[in-house]
């Protein structure tokens, strides 16, 4: 099927059809979260050259099921792993995990479908044609989050040597060694120089996807060098607590 970029057809008042307008390419990776996107672009721009092609798409873009056909019949078609991360479950984008899990099956395509949160759902599983093992580790580089384990899931989605994810502690600091200062430090009453202290919360997932640059530019700006903690819960239910100071 095909529908011009140019026009405008909805099922109804919530989703409309479009052409994102992307051509086909080894690996794909759909995900509801902007974070997880950008994580993703981000280790994919370290990568040197030569590299698989990839495409990125938010599935907020792809609810009316024209889009998903034409989505699956111009991107994911030509693939050989997709990745999905669907956060909510499959009720959220049935018709697309359907008919991408028909497709996976019908050409041999890798497809891992993958929960958005730590709660599996074994229809995911069941729609998926990656082995439990290699699916779960997937989840797994997702859950913990971080520049190094989004590096990994990309490099065993290409097929390429990949460390098992890493822990991240649910709530801590994040540090950047940078720049100096811009403003004279303070010092105590003995004449050692400290730096100010800025209440600066974020949550754990920001730091995966390279959300941090408006917090650090201000460590950078008003502090040296800074802790940054993270405002997310740990798995355990238990309250975190966001603070920066310098080090």
């Amino acid at each position: 099927m095909h529908i011009a970029r140019i026009e405008t057809r909805s099922l109804d008042e919530t989703a409309e059809a479009n052409d994102l307008g992307q051509s086909a390419a080894e690996l794909v990776f759909l995900s509801f979260t902007d974070s997880d996107l950008a994580a993703f672009a981000s280790a994919y721009a370290r990568w040197p050259e030569p590299r698989p092609s990839l495409r990125l798409a938010n599935l907020a873009a792809l609810k009316h099921p024209y889009s998903v056909d034409l989505y699956l019949e111009k991107v994911c078609a030509g693939a050989r792993f997709v990745l999905v991360r669907l956060l909510g479950g499959m009720d959220y984008w049935r018709y697309g995990v359907e008919e991408l899990a028909a497709l996976a099956k019908a050409k041999g395509i890798a497809l891992a479908l993958v929960p958005g949160d730590r709660f599996d759902d074994a229809r995911l599983a069941e729609a998926s044609t990656l082995d439990a093992q290699a699916r779960a580790r997937l989840w797994r580089y997702f859950e913990e989050g971080g520049p190094e384990n989004m590096a990994a899931c990309l490099a065993f989605v290409a097929g390429r040597e990949a460390p098992e994810a890493k822990g991240v502690a649910a709530f801590g600091v994040y540090e950047e060694r940078r720049a100096p200062p811009l403003t004279p430090p303070r010092k105590d009453g003995e004449g050692n120089e400290q730096a100010a202290v800025l209440p600066s919360p974020f949550l754990r997932g920001g730091a995966g996807g390279g959300a941090l640059t408006p917090s650090a530019a201000t460590a950078r700006r008003k502090t040296r060098p800074a802790r940054i903690a993270s405002a997310s819960p740990p798995a355990d239910g238990t309250a975190g607590c966001g603070r920066r100071r310098a080090v």
